[in-house]
């Protein structure tokens, strides 16, 4: 593909066993490159001819499995902005005791430490979804939650709005986009999708995980 002149730059596996099985010996392939180096992969996905690839759904679960320690800087539309897992845990937590529940599909392997299922890809893509962000602003703004949740949730819920889009931008298997989801289409001259991708990667280069222990 490079030899036609594209710049590939990320992949989405529909999960068929040949197609994971490529992308784990991919990953395998550059994880014995570095270890052969002796030296530290730092990458979400894969080397081709010295170009890092990435799995997106690998880049959610790292962003997901970095959150459970740590809280993610980032800035957005010039705004900066603090994400804390802690934030999901206790919208989780209120959100279950509440006698109608705004996120019903969450269960404790999708939220609480300990007893997440780091495996199943829809544990990390409900959680970063558009009802859990939607549900925190609700939390915050119309009191829906017995338990109020910290104001400092916005910014999460802000993550999660964003995270959710750039799943639906570059992983939608229809034509047209459905309400509600702009970006679940495919892309069109008119589409948002050219000015959604930069601004996500602008978004991406600010983000940095940081102890909050450390850093307070």
């Amino acid at each position: 593909m490079e030899e036609c002149g594209l710049n590939v730059v990320a992949t989405v596996c529909d999960q068929g066993s040949a197609n994971v099985a490529a992308i784990r010996s991919l990953l395998d392939d550059t994880t014995q490159s570095f270890v052969r180096k002796k030296e530290e992969n730092r990458h979400f996905g894969f080397l081709v001819n010295n170009k890092e690839i990435v799995p997106l759904l690998n880049l959610l679960k790292g962003i997901r499995n970095n959150m459970l320690t740590k809280d993610l800087h980032f800035t957005l539309n010039n705004i900066k902005r603090v994400a804390k897992w802690e934030h999901i845990e206790k919208l989780y937590i209120a959100d279950r005791m509440a006698p109608f529940q705004m996120c019903p599909m969450l269960n404790d392997s999708h939220v609480i430490r300990g007893r997440l299922n780091k495996m199943k890809v829809k544990c990390c893509t409900q959680v970063f979804s558009k009802a859990v962000a939607t549900a925190i602003v609700k939390g915050l703004t119309l009191g829906t939650l017995d338990k109020p949740l910290e104001p400092a949730s916005v910014d999460t819920a802000i993550l999660i709005f964003f995270l959710d889009d750039l799943f639906d931008n570059i992983n939608s298997s229809k034509q047209f986009s459905t309400p509600g989801k702009p970006l679940k289409s495919a892309v069109l001259s008119t589409s948002g999708h050219t000015a959604f991708w930069e601004k996500a990667i602008r978004a991406v280069s600010t983000m940095k995980f940081r102890c909050p222990k450390m850093f307070g």
